[in-house]
């Protein structure tokens, strides 16, 4: 399935571009980037209405999806290796919101979730990621402004959505944890060169 999304978008980025796919070329990169990650989106997006809808808990998953598309798009995290992977942790990340969204509340750490995944999002992201383009500068700040305002409408909507405070709540501190084993992995791994150089 993955090379098959990847050919895809290939062929649409050519013929969005007019030329012939380069991938060291970093405009061709970038589409062919943003063309996959829309074909993934939709794939998973419809995965998970037939999963949730069967288990009867589709507007709790709609809830979490769009968090997770307003921050983590911007934020970046562990990325699984295969379609398959991927696939599935998505539909484990959405099952624990869910489940933890049901059992255990949240609501009292809602300012320290919002001030916590801001700063992340403000100081790390986005994430490094194999297929994702580098962003230095300006392209840079503008993915931090664009997921600190994702994580400004998840935290409003967190207080209108009422019946789906937990819900959003959950998809924030998932997201945190992640990048926090995100971003401390990669530091021992650094750690462990240095040492090994020495």
């Amino acid at each position: 399935m993955e090379r098959l999304n990847n050919r895809i978008s290939i062929g649409l980025t050519e013929m969005l571009l007019g030329n012939t796919y380069d991938e060291s070329r970093a405009r061709d990169a970038k589409v062919c980037y943003s063309i996959e990650t829309i074909i993934d989106n939709i794939e998973k997006l419809l995965i998970l209405i037939t999963l949730f809808g069967i288990m009867g808990k589709l507007k709790e998953c709609l809830i979490c999806y769009v968090v997770i598309l307003l921050t983590r798009t911007c934020m970046g995290g562990i990325h699984m290796s295969t379609w398959h992977g991927c696939t599935i942790m998505t539909i484990v990340v959405h099952m624990c919101a869910i489940e933890c969204g049901i059992w255990i509340d949240i609501i009292f750490l809602r300012t320290w979730i919002f001030v916590i995944a801001m700063v992340l999002m403000m100081l790390v992201a986005p994430l490094p990621s194999p297929k994702r383009p580098k962003y230095k500068g300006k392209r840079r700040q503008k993915v931090r402004i664009r997921g600190c305002a994702g994580i400004v409408i998840a935290f409003g909507a967190s207080y209108f959505l009422i019946n789906f405070s937990n819900y959003i709540l959950w998809v924030l501190l998932l997201e945190i944890i992640e990048v926090v084993c995100f971003v401390a992995y990669h530091a021992i791994s650094q750690m462990k060169n240095i040492s090994s150089v020495e």
